[in-house]
């Protein structure tokens, strides 16, 4: 059986382990490696997933949302674990005003404080350009308290008070020519130890 060093537990051959049972301790020293390793890293995993094609939305004034243009499900290995949540979307609209909300499942996460009447948004931007998307990005680092599937997603709202046509990856004209844009969105997940 290998010993371990007493800081960070790597693994090492005894002098008592015998020649003979060296294939059965050099698979225990990889396995102890390989865990140890798996242990001490700080990133666990991460989901990437990205949308390349158009959505549009009708959503109501004050307040309205898309349903969800993006979203990525995260399994954490830990409850204590964090998971890091980066956002890149290309937004525009017939409203000058685009807001961002974030969501783990049904629950708003990573928005303004409350503040009257304000809508409580993670990101936002104006559309100065109808024929060009307006890029947001954004982090969050996120303390979903899971270790089974969590589903992260993006909406799109705007500052209206009437309907107005949101959409992602395209601009509100959308001309067939060469100087009108189709551009791509994602959504990251990495899970980070808590």
């Amino acid at each position: 059986m290998p010993g371990s060093t007493p800081i960070y537990g790597f693994p090492y051959p005894l002098s008592t382990d015998l020649v003979a049972n060296y294939p059965a301790v050099g698979l225990e020293l990889a396995t102890d490696v390989e865990t140890a390793l798996a242990a001490a890293s700080v990133i666990k995993q991460v989901v990437f997933q990205s949308k390349t094609d158009t959505f549009s939305a009708s959503v109501t004034g004050n307040g309205g949302e898309s349903g969800d243009f993006i979203s990525a499900s995260i399994t954490p290995a830990s409850t204590a674990n964090k998971v890091l949540v980066i956002v890149s979307a290309n937004v525009s609209g017939t409203e000058s005003g685009l807001f961002l909300r974030t969501y783990r499942g049904s629950t708003r996460i990573y928005q303004g404080d409350t503040a009257s009447n304000r809508q409580r948004v993670s990101a936002s931007t104006r559309a100065f350009e109808q024929a060009t998307p307006m890029s947001v990005s954004y982090a969050v680092l996120d303390s979903p308290a899971a270790s089974t599937a969590t589903t992260y997603s993006v909406r799109i709202s705007h500052q209206a008070t009437a309907t107005q046509t949101v959409y992602l990856n395209r601009g509100t004209t959308d001309s067939d020519t060469a100087p009108t844009p189709r551009t791509a969105s994602s959504l990251i997940l990495i899970e980070v130890k808590g």
